[in-house]
């Protein structure tokens, strides 16, 4: 780590040194004066490129050169025609006139474009996705699927998406806070680009896995597109209606998304032990193929209103689930010989409306101030019957039935400035928390308040070769429960490094954050899952701290990209969920343990046209992993994992297969396996229509994972299958229609979704 270090502080100096260069700054524009953002501008001299920037969200760029030199400087974007300017003798820091860019009015669908998809700038990629992709993806996560994005799994089942094996991923669209739903309902003809950081960089979003932004094209019209998947044989459907409309300065949204799930071929396979002293027992359960479903819904509205200097966003969503389990479980007691039948039957309700305003005024070209306002409120009902029936004897029964609500409230501004040779932003967020439970077989009720404020500041420059971006923020958290009251107080920080030259760059993020046991973890109440086992909050838990690392080398051409990754994470104090034995019962129940480590390296390559006819995509990796319980209590896993994807691509034709290995991790007592991930589709568009069939799950026995749970006193094996999955045929079929035009959407940064709601076991 000392080497690590020294070198980026060697590596600062020397890039300090060769800075004393001069600037070349200026904007980007198109024909109505509007902003154009990640445009790519080239300097050059004799074919030979002195430097190269990309434009920011306000069409801003600047470029370092030496002066006293003839260059050209050339201005590319998707959809709009090459601009080239000459400049003579250069001398001094200039600035130049607006660069106003004309649409290409060339039809697309007349011609191949291979060009380079996706190019790496600093802290995210930004991915242009070509024709072929979008002609033949159903949706979203099929565009995502063939796509040059690192680091990103999808799974076509579930409907979910993971950056590096975590789903906490930030969405958006032109910047604009959204949920997962409203991303995947996207038209993939209306998507320009998308901004992607699998390693969040900036000071706000460094607690998560990720940022994924996608930027609709400028003239986006009105928009009615529907989705509709089905199995042929499996309870699994997916629909999905998304229609958008703009007019004069007005910009309109509605979208709905629904996914339905009901098999009937659930089982699990599990060895459990209970190793209280002088009394040890150990079960093994069989679970008959069995019911489990859920249906989610998303209703969206959206209005945006765009005049001048000033931007306005409302958006109401509304996300609904439920679900539900009916399993019948044979129970061998192998310590005593004995056996019984339970049947555990379980519902649960869930709504979360909430309504998310959103504020910006450009002061100047350099200058902007941003607001976001959101309520949310949200209620739960988990009903839950376990009956243990016993040959010759009575009927045990535990009910379990939790009812909870919250109401949350949270703000955030920023401001920020990009004149100068740095650029920094200043803001304030802040959310406050009601979370009320209630146990209607136990009656026991349990109220937590809590108040979350977080100051920030980021500074970040460009020098010479070097790009740096430099955060620090203050949270500071009060937490109420009963008569408890606690207040954290923790720093979070971070450093992002980047260094381009030709087709390499290299990229060092540092990260210090501290983790917040969630409101549910505190919670007072006490559920009884079967005889033995209790589930239980702790509301004395204590805040972790994490340290993360990121070193990345990528190489990008136009045919081949490669990235290589190596990491750490040291977590001290992590809150992990631990089994306890406890006047005569096994009490599972977040606690501080004493410390968790990950290192690890992976691999990635991507071949974007091989023959102009195949894609193929390879991913690996090795992660080892460490948990400290205490001194004397230690655990180690080491976990090496592997994917690969292949297509085949022509005109309005795409057959494509992939694959995932699952992997494992390591997380205080558990070592959890993934699902097995693989499927092979074929699509094919005529017009506005595109046709779908895919066959999830072949060659395997259906989605499966694994948990494995071991403490000194609590041993829990289980495999769960869900063999409605296996060699499961889909049915899919897209239609889209597009006519008129409508304003450019907003660009925002501030998201302050609700992240909270009931607790749920």
């Amino acid at each position: 780590m000392k080497r690590v270090c020294l070198f980026f502080v060697c590596w600062l100096l020397f890039s300090s040194f060769f800075s004393f260069s001069q600037t070349i700054r200026g904007r980007v524009i198109d024909i109505n004066r509007s902003p154009i953002m990640s445009a790519q501008i080239v300097l050059s001299q004799h074919d030979s490129i002195i430097d190269s920037a990309f434009t920011d969200d306000e069409g801003l760029f600047r470029l370092n050169y030496k002066q006293h030199n003839n260059f050209e400087i050339l201005t590319y974007y998707s959809g709009y025609k090459t601009n080239k300017q000459t400049m003579l003798n250069a001398s001094g820091d200039i600035k130049i006139q607006d660069i106003v860019l004309a649409e290409d009015t060339l039809n697309l669908e007349e011609v191949t474009v291979i060009s380079r998809s996706s190019s790496n700038y600093g802290d995210r990629v930004l991915l242009f996705p070509n024709l072929n992709d979008v002609k033949t993806s159903q949706n979203v996560l099929d565009l995502f699927q063939k796509s040059n994005l690192p680091g990103l799994s999808v799974n076509m089942v579930s409907k979910t998406l993971s950056i590096n094996g975590r789903t906490d991923i930030i969405y958006r669209i032109n910047g604009i806070n959204a949920s997962q739903e409203e991303v995947t309902a996207l038209n993939p003809n209306q998507i320009d680009r998308i901004e992607y950081e699998r390693i969040p960089a900036n000071i706000r979003d460094i607690k998560n896995a990720g940022v994924i932004n996608v930027i609709l094209k400028r003239d986006t019209g009105t928009s009615l597109s529907t989705e509709a998947t089905s199995a042929v044989s499996t309870g699994f459907m997916n629909g999905n209606l998304n229609l958008t409309s703009g007019f004069s300065n007005s910009y309109f949204s509605f979208n709905y998304g629904a996914n339905w799930r009901n098999y009937n071929e659930w089982t699990s396979e599990e060895n459990e032990s209970f190793l209280h002293l002088g009394n040890p027992e150990t079960f093994s359960k069989t679970t008959n193929p069995s019911l489990f479903g859920y249906l989610q819904q998303n209703m969206n509205l959206g209005y945006t209103y765009i005049k001048d200097k000033n931007t306005f966003n409302l958006r109401f969503l509304n996300n609904i689930y439920t679900s539900h389990e009916d399993y019948n479980i044979d129970i061998d007691n192998l310590s005593k010989d004995s056996y019984f039948n339970r049947n555990i039957h379980s519902k649960t309700k869930l709504y979360i409306p909430s309504l998310d305003f959103y504020y910006i005024l450009n002061i100047d070209d350099k200058q902007k101030i941003e607001m976001n306002l959101n309520g949310a409120l949200s209620t739960s009902d988990h009903n839950r019957n376990t009956l243990d029936c016993r040959p010759k004897a009575s009927v045990d029964s535990i009910k379990s039935n939790i009812n909870g609500n919250s109401k949350s409230i949270a703000y955030e501004i920023l401001y920020t400035n990009k004149g100068g040779r740095f650029s920094y932003n200043v803001g304030v967020k802040s959310s406050y928390t009601i979370l009320h439970n209630e146990s209607k077989s136990s009656k026991e009720r349990d109220d937590i308040n809590r108040l979350d404020i977080y100051p920030y500041a980021s500074i970040g420059s460009k020098f010479h070769f070097l790009n740096f971006t430099l955060g620090a923020g203050l949270k500071v958290l009060n937490n109420k429960s009963g008569d408890l009251s606690r207040t954290y107080y923790s720093s979070m920080n971070n450093l992002s490094l980047f260094s381009r030259f030709k087709d390499i760059s290299l990229q060092y993020v540092f990260r210090y954050l501290p983790n917040y046991p969630q409101m549910n973890y505190m919670t007072d109440i006490t559920q009884q899952q079967d005889p033995y086992m209790y589930i239980a909050g702790n509301p004395h838990l204590e805040t972790s701290n994490l340290l993360l690392n990121n070193l990345e080398l990528s190489y990008q051409q136009k045919y081949f990209n490669a990235l290589l990754s190596f990491y750490s994470s040291h977590e001290y104090s992590p809150i992990r969920d631990i089994v306890s034995y406890q006047e005569g019962k096994y009490i599972s129940r977040f606690e501080n343990i004493d410390k968790e480590e990950l290192y690890g390296t992976s691999f990635y390559v991507f071949f974007p046209s091989i023959l102009n006819m195949f894609k193929i995509r390879l991913e690996s990796g090795v992660n080892y992993y460490k948990t400290s319980f205490n001194e004397q209590r230690k655990k180690k896993l080491t976990n090496f994992y592997y994917s690969a994807y292949l297509e085949y691509f022509k005109n309005n034709f795409s057959l494509y297969a992939g694959w995932r290995k699952p992997s494992k991790s390591l997380s205080g007592e558990f070592v959890t396996q993934g699902e097995n991930n693989s499927y092979v589709t074929a699509a094919y568009r005529i017009k506005n229509l595109l046709f779908g069939l895919s066959l999830y799950y072949p060659f395997c026995s259906g989605a499966e994972s694994k948990v494995n749970r071991e403490s000194e006193i609590y041993r829990n094996n289980r495999t769960v299958t869900i063999k409605d999955n296996a060699y499961m045929l889909v049915l899919g079929f897209v239609c889209n229609i597009n006519w008129g035009k409508s304003p450019l959407g907003v660009q925002k940064n501030l998201n302050n979704l609700n992240q909270s709601s009931p607790i749920k076991y």
